[in-house]
């Protein structure tokens, strides 16, 4: 099946039984406390402003969520690789941090609507005219963070991954 690189991809609040059962943290307000596990270093999604304050669109949709639901929200900063380990172990209640939908992800999770949708680009020097198309970036090096959905669309139309954690 031909893989779509227009994904709808992003997502965000990856909802566990934590939250919504009774298992939650309760705060001294009587508010259930909800960890929320996000990247912090992707703009303008998830990332720290000039003042060093947590922003982005991810973080403000979670807190219009939160505000909504009464819950009280402590933010688990953490590498992209380390968030779904951390909401299996338990050391978070859900995910905020522009996640794609997948097949796998619903076996294993539950998900919110999609709140944003993203299209992937491919962008090149200006004087680089041989990209035209998903196809014209085999045997290429394209930068990415490496577990990332763009990457593996990248991987499977024969580009090599050059790692970048931040752009």
């Amino acid at each position: 099946m031909r893989k779509i690189i227009t994904s709808l991809g992003l997502l965000m609040v990856v909802l566990t039984a934590t939250v919504v059962g009774t298992t939650a943290a309760v705060a001294a307000d009587d508010k259930p406390v909800v960890r929320v596990g996000t990247e912090g270093t992707y703009p303008p999604f998830s990332y720290r402003d000039a003042d060093n304050k947590l922003t982005g669109y991810d973080v403000d949709v979670i807190r219009a969520v939160a505000k909504k639901a009464g819950w009280k929200l402590e933010f688990v900063e953490s590498a992209w690789e380390s968030l779904f380990p951390a909401l299996q172990a338990d050391r978070i209640d859900l995910i905020a941090n522009q996640v794609t939908i997948n097949e796998e992800r619903l076996g294993k999770y539950e998900m919110s609507i999609p709140y944003t949708f993203s299209r992937g680009v491919i962008v090149t020097r200006k004087d680089d005219t041989s990209v035209k198309t998903l196809a014209d970036i085999k045997g290429k090096t394209a930068a990415q963070s490496p577990t990332s959905n763009w990457s593996e669309v990248a991987t499977e139309a024969g580009a090599k991954i050059e790692s970048v954690d931040e752009l």
